[in-house]
């Protein structure tokens, strides 16, 4: 199934520890025409997301991943930006399929799922969702 890239121009921020998965989801995020940035941790990612909304280019979404060994997960990391924009569009990234926020991603602040490992198709599905 082809994938339409609608999400020309759209600005999303992506924060999650392995290189592999950053590397993989800005390729995907590249196809369908956004406008990627990495961030390792939250503290890189809080930094690149404060940047972008003082400088009048917010990110469009930001996709956080559940659990980043030594550093606060995606759901500490979402509550931290939504202080700084309330109104944050947030996909939550993770293999683990038991944990209660990705059974109810809206209970915890997240507009969509994107499990892995993950397909092209999948990240375009949760970005149609998130935005």
């Amino acid at each position: 199934m082809p994938v339409k890239k609608s999400k020309a121009g759209k600005r999303i921020l992506v924060i999650d520890d392995e290189a592999f998965v950053r590397f993989t989801i800005e390729k995907c995020l590249l196809h369908l025409g956004c406008r990627p940035s990495m961030a390792a941790d939250g503290v890189e990612g809080s930094r690149l997301f404060r940047h972008a909304l003082e400088t009048g280019n917010p990110f469009d979404a930001v996709i956080l991943d559940l659990t980043i060994p030594g550093s606060a997960g995606g759901g500490v990391i979402l509550s931290d930006l939504a202080k700084i924009d309330p109104n944050i569009k947030a996909i939550v990234s993770s293999g683990y399929s038991n944990s209660p926020v990705l059974a109810d991603p809206a209970a915890f602040g997240f507009r969509a799922v994107l499990s892995k490992p993950f397909a092209l198709a999948d990240v375009a599905r949760a970005l149609d969702k998130a935005l």
